[in-house]
């Protein structure tokens, strides 16, 4: 799953020199295999998420997706 998700990462990061038509093959399977996961179950998209109280609105500190296995 890490593999998983550095390769889909890494691709997000070079969004802007890749298409669907010229993406590399390896980008190509892992997105696949990411859908498959989802679509089974076997995998769920998650935001994390810190929240901090102070004197101010609640603020939020740090935020990203994951691929976590149920």
């Amino acid at each position: 799953m890490n593999e998983l998700k550095a390769i889909i990462e890494d691709a997000f990061e070079n969004r802007d020199s890749i298409s669907p038509t010229s993406a590399p093959e390896d980008v190509k399977k892992a997105v696949a295999e990411a859908i498959d996961l989802l679509n089974s179950g076997k995998a769920r998209v998650a935001e994390k998420t810190c929240w901090r109280m102070g004197s101010s609105p609640v603020a939020k500190e740090s935020r990203f997706i994951v691929l976590s296995p149920p």
